[in-house]
């Protein structure tokens, strides 16, 4: 285990609770309605959920009602209270760079996770769940930090009420941003994300957050065989 495998699993092993922006119903219920968007309606099949936390969107976004559901999360105390909510639904303590699965699924699913794993880990991700992932399956991260936004971000600009008075950052500034950890996690740009899934035969789309404007989606896909 690396330096930041370590911080962050010593982090999130005591969590009780996945550190939303809120942790109210209604919170969930509203960006809950972002986040079925990005699904495409994949939550009905065979899901693989990383980072599940303790289950919080897990009847919100129709994972209750999935073909097969199995979520895995770092934190044993956040699973051990996803189960007490949802008795019998099927567990595994793992990293979201290091878990595979002979099975294949038709949804492999994050919620801001990505900002979690360094360029090495994000790239082990996205080789393990190409693996996993069936011919048309989709794999949906969310919630990732966009780094031309970071420093208005900082600066309190993309922040309710939000004001956009600041520039994204110029380019020659992303790669030292986007690469430097702070006490969110790692920014990133789409095409940091794009570089490293189409290594192993994905495509991607992306979509900037509704709800948190300094956040990106990334939706990848298999290339379709030529």
């Amino acid at each position: 285990m690396n330096d930041q495998e370590e911080y962050w699993e010593n982090f999130w092993e005591d969590q009780n609770e996945p550190l939303h922006a809120r942790s109210t119903d209604e919170y969930y219920a509203e960006f809950s309605v972002e986040l079925l968007w990005l699904l495409q309606g994949r939550e009905s099949g065979r899901v693989l959920e990383l980072g599940c936390g303790s289950g919080e969107f897990y009847d919100r976004l129709g994972f209750s009602s999935a073909k097969s559901y199995l979520g895995t999360d770092l934190s044993a105390s956040m699973l051990e209270a996803f189960e007490a909510r949802h008795p019998g639904v099927q567990l595994q303590k793992a990293s979201a760079h290091q878990f595979s699965d002979d099975q294949q699924f038709d949804l492999i699913y994050s919620n801001g996770v990505m900002q979690n794993l360094s360029v090495d880990m994000l790239r082990s991700h996205f080789e393990l769940a190409a693996g996993m992932l069936s011919p048309d399956g989709l794999i949906v991260d969310a919630s990732i930090p966009w780094a031309v936004h970071k420093y208005p971000y900082r600066a309190g600009n993309l922040k309710p009420p939000y004001r956009f008075s600041i520039r994204p950052a110029a380019s020659w500034a992303l790669t030292a941003m986007k690469l430097r950890r702070d006490q969110l996690g790692y920014w990133y740009t789409p095409k940091d994300l794009d570089d490293s899934a189409s290594e192993f035969g994905l495509v991607g789309e992306f979509r900037g957050s509704i709800s948190y404007p300094y956040r990106f989606h990334a939706l990848f896909h298999k290339a379709p065989a030529s």
